[in-house]
């Protein structure tokens, strides 16, 4: 049972599901209670009045939201494990320490246009960045902030062609572990 979004003061802060009020990033409990195997966001379904699936190959998720799991993706140097709990899907990316190690994954979205992109993650020796390639065009260095239990952040808005694409995170500073990507139509 969730208690509260954000802003209990300081005897039931530990009932606060995010750190701010924009929510972008979740405390410990609000991880858990989201993302947590047995959690809200991998025990929940969508209500059949509000699926709205448009016949692409996105797990039967609808354009504007599509959840790519780490493991199913083309990895490069880096392996699938299970060790960690938390995690969605069949587990998730490891072993990110060479500096070309990385992950790749083909989705498809059936409009062009802007989306959000995010990346579910665990970080437990401190903050470390990976660098984010969107249809093979390096966006940047993106910033993992240390947490100890996988955490969904933000990373970047981009234009997403209609049909295939692709996302990539590479190495760079490494030792964190992927659980998945989320795009989500902005």
């Amino acid at each position: 049972m969730g208690w509260s979004w954000y802003g209990n003061g300081d005897e039931w802060k530990y009932l606060d599901i995010t750190n701010d009020w924009s929510g972008s990033s979740l405390t410990e409990w609000g991880n858990i209670l989201l993302n947590h195997r047995n959690g809200i966001r991998n025990t929940s379904k969508i209500c059949s009045i509000f699926n709205v699936g448009n016949g692409n190959d996105n797990n039967g998720q609808a354009d504007s939201k599509i959840t790519i799991e780490a493991e199913s993706g083309i990895l490069n140097g880096v392996s699938v494990c299970n060790s960690r709990l938390g995690y969605s899907g069949n587990g998730y990316v490891s072993g990110f320490d060479n500096e070309s190690d990385s992950i790749k994954a083909i989705f498809n979205v059936e409009s062009a246009g802007e989306y959000y992109i995010n990346v579910q993650y665990a970080s437990e020796y401190g903050d470390k960045y990976c660098t984010l390639y969107i249809n093979d065009s390096n966006k940047g260095d993106k910033l993992l902030k240390q947490s100890t239990i996988f955490t969904d952040t933000y990373l970047d808005t981009v234009y997403l062609n209609s049909g295939e694409n692709n996302i990539k995170l590479q190495s760079n500073w490494g030792y964190y572990d992927i659980d998945n990507f989320t795009i989500t139509k902005k």
